[in-house]
């Protein structure tokens, strides 16, 4: 027989007898929950109703006898009211009530209400008659009627409290009979329980034999397996389900057997392909204790692998803890590239390294481990050092060209200042001797300019030496010093030529910083000189600020006579204007345009970045 044809029919014969078990059981519970649900409804509306009799005639008595001493008009309602009320109450007894014993006491209350209510409307006519003839009622003239009152309200309570007494006793009785009935039912469910325990035990002995054993055998197989001995097999010669599961365990334990060979072999060709790297690989868990490392990382730092498992990495590594992901996220994402750190050997020596690593998941997306990766980099570190070295030593060098072009710039300003004082006195003694004065201001003119051009180009290299990065310029400082240069150069004081700049910080470097110079060191000659004849009073602006595009914008005006209207600065053949035109669209590869409205006005655009 199939183990299915075997659990089927133990299943359907055991739930058979827990069925009729569990239906007789909730049939006898039905039955008393019905009984007592039927006897509560049914001697609860009772009950209520016999307390009520009782408390409707007391109070009926109470409000006449109110009425006939206050004379309260609504005492006399109520009186009415409470006899109308017990006549309701009866009324239900009369429905319900089937005891015999019961009947005759509910009909003595009847008798007893009519009674009461005619002997309450005697003494409420008696009343009201005496005390619209008399003005007061007489208790004493009427005191048998009175008592009559007392009489009869008295013996309606008791027969009240007497219903209740019968109607408890009739309630005790049927709840006794249905527990009875209950305890038959009981003893039944127990005896059939016992039935069914007893069958299912054999059963269960049963399905042991046919079952249990030959499962037991295949569990410590199954342990034998999971302890190495992959060469377990079985014997099971049943022809059900175990049968063949015993059948289809021995192929498996064969094909283990197999995989397993294959799994050592890929095993020690990993091992082979981790311990051939030449760089550093470390495993450690999520919270970064060492679980695994490499022949490299072994013979780099001098530990044995035996000293690094189980330790933190922050053993072997400086601020461990700031390069291991320290949590997972849903993109795995998490991953350390090439940051450098070092490495700490056995002997406290520290190893510069750079080291990667990254969160390893299982396939349900949950941490496995994290894999780190770190790799010598001594030497780069000590070639790196020498580059910076040699660097550094360029830089020195490089400042000190930059300071020797400047030095020699200043002599050679010094050299044409020396010549035009010479020029000067030439002129001075030629006076005294021949009575005659050279004119030569054309030629201090010409020697003041080159002078002013070669101060602008020295300045540049000043700035460069004095800068931290020796490529850029800050300009704004640039273009200050270079117009108090200008200034003082041709004695021109701020009384009668206001300057007012507005230079944005912007770095240029040595190619564009040169030409722009000497273009500032221009157009301020030219407004000094000819913008304001006769100690004219006037304003130079200069603008100088970036725009969109890497490009930007220099804007050199004045407010003087400017420049002549048939004046064309491309043709000039003013050295000045000349020079502006070719190192702006030349040298600077940008354009120049003129304004002459309001005195004269140079608008030179160019780019950043040197094209």
């Amino acid at each position: 027989m199939r183990i299915k044809q075997k659990l089927i029919s133990g299943f359907v014969i055991i739930s058979l007898l827990v069925g009729l078990v569990g239906f007789l059981g909730l049939y006898a519970n039905n039955h008393i929950v019905t009984s007592f649900e039927k006897g509560e409804e049914h001697f609860g509306s009772i009950l209520e109703a016999s307390n009520e009799v009782s408390s409707y005639s007391k109070r009926a008595q109470g409000h006449t006898m109110l009425y006939l001493t206050l004379h309260n008009k609504t005492d006399r309602k109520k009186a009415f009211d409470r006899i109308e009320s017990l006549r309701e109450q009866t009324a239900i007894l009369d429905g319900k009530i089937q005891d015999p014993d019961a009947l005759r006491l509910l009909n003595d209350t009847k008798s007893l209400t009519n009674e009461m209510q005619y002997t309450i409307e005697s003494l409420i006519e008696l009343h009201d008659n005496e005390m619209e003839k008399n003005g007061t009622f007489d208790f004493k003239n009427h005191e048998k009627l009175i008592r009559n009152l007392d009489t009869t309200a008295s013996r309606i309570r008791q027969n009240g409290l007497a219903l209740v007494e019968r109607e408890l006793e009739l309630e005790e009785e049927l709840n006794h009979a249905a527990e009875l009935k209950a305890a038959q039912f009981y003893r039944l469910v127990f005896l059939i329980s016992i039935i069914a325990i007893i069958s299912a035990l054999i059963i269960g002995l049963l399905f042991d034999r046919s079952i249990s054993n030959p499962i037991n055998k295949l569990k410590n197989a199954a342990i034998k397996i999971r302890n190495g001995d992959l060469g377990t097999k079985i014997d099971i010669k049943s022809k059900d389900e175990i049968g063949e599961l015993s059948n289809e365990f021995n192929e498996m334990a064969q094909d283990l057997h197999k995989s397993n060979d294959e799994i050592i072999s890929s095993k020690e060709y990993t091992e082979n392909i981790v311990n051939s790297m030449n760089d550093s690989l470390i495993v450690t868990s999520q919270h970064g204790t060492i679980k695994r490392v490499n022949k490299a990382t072994i013979l780099l730092l001098g530990y044995t692998e035996e000293e690094l498992i189980g330790k933190h990495i922050g053993l072997i590594i400086t601020n461990a803890d700031k390069l291991l992901p320290d949590k997972i996220d849903t993109d795995r994402k998490n991953i350390i590239k090439s940051i450098e750190t070092s490495f700490i050997s056995k002997g406290n020596k520290e190893i510069s390294i750079i080291f990667s690593s990254s969160v390893m998941y299982d396939k349900y997306g949950n941490i496995q481990d994290i894999v780190c990766v770190a790799k010598d980099i001594t030497e780069r570190k000590l070639a790196e050092d020498q580059v910076a070295k040699s660097l550094q030593e360029k830089e020195v060098l490089l400042r000190e060209i930059h300071h020797r072009v400047k030095n020699n710039m200043q002599i050679i300003s010094s050299l044409l200042n020396h010549q035009m004082e010479n020029i000067r006195d030439k002129n001075i003694n030629d006076d005294k001797i021949n009575g005659n004065k050279i004119n030569d201001d054309n030629i201090i003119d010409i020697f003041t300019e080159s002078q002013n051009r070669i101060i602008s180009m020295s300045l540049v290299h000043e700035k460069l030496y004095q800068s931290r990065d020796l490529r850029n310029i800050d300009f704004k400082d640039y273009i200050n010093d270079l117009s108090i240069n200008l200034f003082q150069s041709y004695n021109i004081h701020s009384g009668n030529i206001k300057l007012n700049m507005n230079v944005e910080d912007i770095l240029l470097d040595i190619d564009l910083a040169i030409p722009t110079g000497l273009i500032i060191n221009e157009l301020i000659t030219n407004s000094l000189k000819y913008a304001f004849p006769n100690g004219m009073k006037g304003e130079i602006n200069i603008l100088f600020r970036s725009m969109n595009g890497n490009m930007l914008e220099l804007v050199v005006n004045d407010n003087g006579i400017g420049l002549p209207e048939n004046l064309d600065f491309r043709k000039t053949r003013s050295l000045g204007l000349h020079l502006v035109t070719v190192l702006a669209e030349n040298q600077l590869h940008g354009m120049v345009d003129i304004n002459r409205i309001k005195g004269t006005e140079f608008q030179i655009k160019f780019r950043g970045i040197k094209s």
